[in-house]
C-alpha cells in the first residue's frame, strides 16, 4: 500500500499503517505528523449542481504551479511536473490529493452517454459520491436531444410519466395506502415529486439496464392494483366519450390519450379540437357568464 503522505511503499507485514475510516487515506506511523490537511469526509457539501464542461483543464500555470486542494507547489523531478489532473474539475493536483480514483463522469454521460471511468481527486470523488444519488439533473436542460436517441432512456421517461398518472390513484385509495404500494419507490423517492430529474446513479442503471426493468415491474405492481384488483380504482376509470365501447381506460394506458382537460379517450379517438369534455366546460363558462350579467 502507499503511504497518502511521503508517497512511498508501505510494507503491511514490516511496519505499522494507519487508516482513516471515513476516507481511506494510508500513512505510515512516522508520517501522522505531518499531516497537514482535515479528512476529506468533513467537507461540508455545498455543490447541488454538477459541472458539466467535459475535463475543462486551463493548465498549470492558471494554478500557479500549486495543487488545487492543499495548495502547495507541485513537485518537479527531470523537469517535468508531477501533477495529476482531474477528469471531473480539469484541475491539477498533488499525489496526496489526488490517488487516480476512478468514477464515472457526470458531464460525459450527459453529452456522450459515456460511462467510463476516469480519474478523479480526492474532493471530487467525495462530491460525485455524495451527490450519486441526489436527483439534481434536468436532462432537457444539457443536452435535450440525449432522450431521442437513447432507446432505453426514452422508455424510462415515458414510465415515469405513468408512474405519476399511478400514483393519482394510489395516494387517494385507501386499499393502495394500506399495502403500501408508493413504498416500492422509497429508493428513488422523486421518482414521486416530478418525471423530469435524474440521479448519475438513475443514468446509470439505465445504461445497465436495471432501471428499466425495474421500473417495468414496479408499474405493471401498480396497474394490477388499479384495474384488477381495487373496486375503488376501478371506479375512477374512464369510458371514451367518441366510440363509447363498453371498456374502462386508465390515463396510463398504453392506447389512451389525456386532453388538458383531463379527458382520457382512445387515442385513435381523441380529435384536439373536438373533445367533449372541453365543449361542455367552454358552454358551462359561457353560461355562466350569460347568468353573471344577466343579474
Amino acid at each position: 500500500v502507499e503511504c497518502d503522505v511521503c508517497a512511498s511503499i508501505i510494507w503491511l507485514l514490516l511496519q505499522t499503517a494507519y487508516i482513516c475510516n471515513d476516507c481511506g487515506f494510508h500513512c505510515h506511523k512516522t508520517c501522522l505528523r505531518n499531516i497537514d490537511k482535515p479528512c476529506i469526509s468533513n467537507l461540508k457539501l455545498s455543490e447541488t449542481t454538477y459541472q458539466m464542461e467535459i475535463c475543462p483543464e486551463k493548465g498549470l500555470s492558471s494554478q500557479r504551479y500549486r495543487c488545487a486542494d492543499c495548495l502547495h507547489r507541485i513537485a518537479l523531478k527531470d523537469g517535468v511536473f508531477l501533477s495529476r489532473v482531474c477528469d471531473y474539475t480539469g484541475l491539477h493536483y498533488c499525489h496526496r490529493c489526488h490517488w487516480n480514483d476512478l468514477l464515472p463522469i457526470p458531464a460525459r454521460i450527459l453529452h456522450n452517454w459515456d460511462f467510463t471511468p476516469k480519474q478523479v481527486s480526492r474532493k471530487s470523488k467525495f462530491i460525485l459520491l455524495s451527490m450519486l444519488r441526489k436527483a439534481v439533473i434536468k436532462i432537457e436542460n444539457v443536452n435535450p436531444y440525449l432522450i431521442d436517441f437513447i432507446e432505453e432512456l426514452q422508455d424510462v421517461h415515458t414510465l415515469r410519466h405513468k408512474v405519476l398518472l399511478m400514483k393519482e390513484y394510489i395516494a387517494t385509495c385507501r386499499i393502495g395506502i394500506n399495502l403500501s404500494l408508493l413504498l416500492n419507490f422509497q429508493n428513488r423517492q422523486h421518482f414521486m415529486d416530478n418525471p423530469l430529474t435524474y440521479s448519475v446513479q438513475d443514468l446509470i442503471d439505465v445504461e445497465n439496464n436495471i432501471l428499466l426493468e425495474e421500473l417495468t415491474k414496479k408499474c405493471a405492481t401498480l396497474a394490477k392494483h388499479i384495474k384488477f384488483d381495487c373496486p375503488l380504482c376501478q371506479g375512477k376509470g374512464f369510458v371514451c366519450e367518441y366510440c363509447r365501447v363498453d371498456e374502462i381506460i386508465y390515463p396510463f394506458d398504453n392506447h389512451v390519450t389525456v386532453c388538458s382537460c383531463k379527458g382520457t379517450f382512445h387515442r385513435l379517438c381523441y380529435s384536439k379540437n373536438t373533445c367533449p369534455r372541453c365543449a361542455r366546460m367552454v358552454k358551462k363558462k359561457q353560461a355562466s357568464n350569460h347568468f353573471s350579467a344577466v343579474t
